[in-house]
């Protein structure tokens, strides 16, 4: 049963402007079945319209005049519910002329100027005539299930099927029997593998060949420009930049490690120079086609501080 209260509630939704919370407090305090055929259709016509302007195929001075009408409807829904939750009909006196209650008589009075206000205005204020509003093919369909109205007929959301979206389906999950493994994740029956690893369930280790000669993606870099890694990535050759020709640091040994990184395990190569100047650290990480290298300067002068550096390189 509606009480006054609840109109009023309703009421206030409606003039901020928001509907889907006013048919939601009428669809749960109206008993009367005619009166929930018609917010079940009232709903869908709000619904279409959402997804309308979700996919832009709706001009904004279309998309109000439209939110205007299912407006109106719902305070002439409201206006016409008694406080048992069903609409009066109007009594005869006894020359048989219906006599409708002043309430109704205000609401239709007031629906109508709205609504020829709104016309004539063009939503927007504009005095130019009046485009020609086409019939609603979705104003008597009803789409349940969070289903849409389009052209007249309903689109289901996935799961549910039918002419109103009231039949759902079973629809079996593509990952239910695949095992992804080394961190592999399914996505719609195929396992998508992490870096490093291939296979249908990512079984199998790709591996790493570091050998060969690295650039530095920066060819302005005042660091290290090249490098050469050779003997499967144990040795290494570090050119530094000089003028006029790149300073050789020489071969150093080329040490496999691994760190945790964000809780996994991650594999680095190590290797250190140490010169009259500095003690120099380079880590690398293998990061797709580019090796990220991480230096570490340790001066032997007191007065000068540790300087590091993230530098890229391809091959």
């Amino acid at each position: 049963m509606a009480n006054q209260k609840t109109l009023n509630d309703v009421r206030n939704f409606l003039s901020k402007g928001r509907i889907q919370e006013a048919i939601n407090l009428l669809k749960t305090h109206v008993n009367d079945e005619d009166i929930k055929i018609q917010l079940l259709q009232l709903e869908s016509r709000l619904n279409n319209l959402r997804r309308k302007e979700n996919l832009g195929t709706i001009e904004h001075n279309d998309a109000r005049l439209e939110e205007n009408r299912i407006s109106n409807s719902l305070f002439l829904i409201v206006n016409n519910i008694s406080t048992d939750g069903h609409i009066p009909h109007p009594h005869f006196t006894g020359d048989s002329h219906p006599v409708i209650s002043y309430r109704l008589w205000i609401a239709i009075v007031a629906g109508i100027l709205v609504v020829s206000l709104l016309i004539w205005a063009g939503v927007g204020g504009s005095h130019e005539e009046t485009p020609k509003i086409l019939p609603d093919a979705c104003a008597n369909v009803t789409c349940l299930h969070n289903g849409w109205c389009v052209d007249g007929k309903c689109e289901c959301p996935p799961g549910y099927y039918g002419r109103h979206c009231e039949l759902k389906s079973e629809i079996p999950d593509p990952c239910a029997n695949i095992n992804c493994e080394n961190g592999g994740q399914c996505v719609d029956g195929t396992c998508k593998c992490p870096e490093g690893y291939k296979g249908s369930r990512c079984q199998t280790k790709i591996a790493v060949t570091l050998d060969g000669q690295w650039k530095n993606s920066d060819s302005n870099t005042r660091s290290i420009p090249i490098f050469i890694i050779s003997n499967n990535g144990t040795k290494i050759r570090v050119y530094g930049k000089c003028s006029p020709t790149n300073c050789d640091w020489g071969w150093e040994t080329l040490q496999k490690n691994s760190i945790n990184l964000l809780g996994r395990r991650t594999e680095y190569w190590e290797a250190t120079y140490n010169d009259v100047v500095a003690k120099r650290t380079l880590r690398l990480f293998k990061s797709g086609n580019e090796l990220k290298l991480s230096l570490t300067n340790d001066y032997h002068s007191a007065n000068r501080e540790t300087i590091k550096e993230t530098l890229f390189f391809t091959k």
